[in-house]
């Protein structure tokens, strides 16, 4: 598999106005997958947590709205949304959204996003990545396995996972 030079952005206004969108409906159909909820009610929940977490938008504090872009190509190929946080024991990153576009899945891309969010969050002196993987999201369940995440906590839906850096 052909090696990737990736690089993490910023995303622009109109980036997160189409990640937005896209987040919502996807997170509430997850919800849908995985709970009682109806559609409507789901949509409801998705946009009241989306708009809790990023209360500022793009400007929320230690909120990191990223579009994976391939550097040869100039093309982006996802987007990656992570927040920092902090306890007694720990300064970690917790991935709240990862999504390679369909187009260009299976290409290598989501192991080379992962390892340079890993390379970003080190820098910034974080010594954890956490993350929930919904039970229905095998590939992506697979995927972190593969990149070294260990499940901590296995919940009725899915389970969170953490990478030591």
């Amino acid at each position: 598999m052909e090696k990737h030079e990736i690089r993490l952005r910023k995303m622009s206004e109109e980036d997160f106005s189409r990640f937005r969108e896209y987040s919502i409906f996807d997170y509430a159909e997850t919800m849908l997958k995985a709970g009682n909820l109806d559609k409507k009610r789901a949509l409801i929940e998705a946009e009241g947590e989306f708009n809790k977490l990023l209360d500022n938008g793009l400007h929320t504090t230690n909120q990191f709205l990223m579009v994976i872009e391939d550097i040869k190509k100039g093309s982006d190929i996802g987007w990656i949304w992570y927040m920092y946080e902090e306890d007694d024991s720990c300064k970690k990153a917790f991935v709240c959204d990862f999504l390679i576009f369909e187009e260009e899945r299976r290409k290598g891309y989501a192991t080379e996003a992962l390892r340079e969010l890993e390379r970003m969050v080190k820098e910034d002196e974080r010594s954890l990545i956490a993350l929930y993987v919904w039970e229905q999201n095998v590939p992506a369940s697979n995927l972190y396995k593969k990149c070294g995440y260990e499940i901590t906590d296995n919940q009725d839906d899915g389970a969170y996972m953490i990478k030591q850096l």
